[in-house]
């Protein structure tokens, strides 16, 4: 079964951004919907700063574990990195 562990920058997305991702989920897969582990939430200077998104993705990996999406940086297929200055 996947996981899914968001990361959000309000008070708000971390009530909403589950009920939103469980309605998607119900929809693409009704019979094997994903667990969405509670947001996790970062203020938008911390998360803009120099390295802190990619740690906050390798902690959201490390909570939804192998169910989970594998770390960016990681060399596995499918998954990039964002270039500097974090623009995609």
């Amino acid at each position: 079964m996947a996981k899914i562990a968001a990361i959000v920058e309000g008070d708000g997305e971390v009530e909403a951004v589950p009920v939103l991702i469980r309605r998607i989920g119900l929809e693409v897969s009704p019979l094997s919907p994903p667990t969405i582990l509670r947001p996790i939430r970062v203020r938008r200077q911390r998360i803009l700063k120099e390295g802190e998104l990619e740690r906050y993705v390798g902690l959201a990996a490390a909570r939804a574990g192998d169910g989970g999406a594998p770390q960016a940086g990681s060399g596995r297929p499918g998954v990039a990195s964002l270039p500097p200055g974090g623009a995609a």
